[in-house]
């Protein structure tokens, strides 16, 4: 008779690089000690470019890599931990063909961020949108247990039938006002932000501006670019904008925030069309 395999999993920030006798994800290791059973992508010597930890380990598994019946990692790091957490307990997700997508698209967004979200099933983006809130990191032990539970069941139900909560909020409307060259929009919405921008990504436009709500004090205004190569100059923009902030009587408190350049608190005072026009000569 053969018994069941008996899973472990072992979270601890106070874990070494490489876990003896465990298989290690996201506990630091380094480029150089990466391989069969260590599995990391974080710190400055990590690009993009590199392979995720979540793809690594997952086709291992699959190439029938022998791993260790222990997963040990610092914490919570974001969806790939969950995911590769429900693949180690569960091995017979590994042979869904549609396992492969979900990693690739876990694996996208962790590597290039959230505009990436644009690129996956809605309802997933919903679910990821939401990820950070579920796993605070005011959670008792016992507490992150439990939802590290629910979490694995809801990556096995996307898994099997496609179904997947989505505990955040749903994306705001955003109206397209103009469009211009190299997927350059001009986008109008209540409320300005990464969700709105989701909004405009997934319909194919690559950087731009989201106008909002005018106050007395200024409009709201978030610029953005989905990645640094559909709009290299986003920090000379940055620096024209509060230029122009001080010459039109505001507080040259424009905020850049990675893709992102936001108005000062309050809105800008800067006219529309002078706005356009400084992002359409960078």
């Amino acid at each position: 008779m053969v018994e069941d395999l008996q899973f472990l999993v072992v979270i601890d920030p106070g874990l070494p690089s490489v876990v003896e006798g465990a298989l290690s994800f996201e506990t630091g290791a380094s480029k150089d000690l990466l391989g069969p059973g260590v599995y990391n992508h974080h710190g400055e010597e990590f690009s993009p470019w590199d392979c995720g930890a979540l793809t690594r380990f997952y086709e291992d598994l699959v190439l029938g890599t022998p791993t260790s019946l222990i997963f040990a990692t610092h914490g919570i790091g974001g969806p790939d931990t969950i995911l590769a957490m429900a693949i180690f307990m569960h091995r017979d997700l590994a042979i869904l063909p549609s396992t492969t997508g979900l990693v690739a698209s876990i694996d996208l967004v962790h590597r290039f961020g959230r505009n990436l979200q644009s690129h996956i099933d809605p309802l997933l983006s919903g679910f990821l949108r939401s990820f950070n809130e579920f796993f605070p990191s005011s959670l008792s032990k016992k507490e992150r247990g439990e939802r590290i539970g629910l979490a694995v069941q809801w990556v096995r139900d996307y898994l099997v039938d496609g179904s997947i909560p989505n505990l955040g909020e749903p994306l705001p409307k955003v109206e397209v006002l103009d469009v211009g060259t190299n997927g350059f929009v001009i986008g109008r919405s209540d409320k300005p932000s990464g969700e709105a921008w989701e909004v405009l990504f997934r319909q194919g436009y690559l950087r731009g501006v989201i106008l909002g709500l005018e106050s007395p004090e200024g409009l709201e205004v978030l610029i953005a670019r989905k990645h640094q190569r559909s709009w290299v100059n986003l920090n000379q923009a940055l620096v024209h904008l509060n230029e122009l902030e001080g010459l039109s009587g505001g507080e040259p408190c424009w905020v850049c925030e990675e893709d992102f350049i936001r108005s000062p608190k309050g809105g800008t005072k800067i006219l529309v069309n002078y706005l356009i026009e400084v992002l359409l000569r960078i």
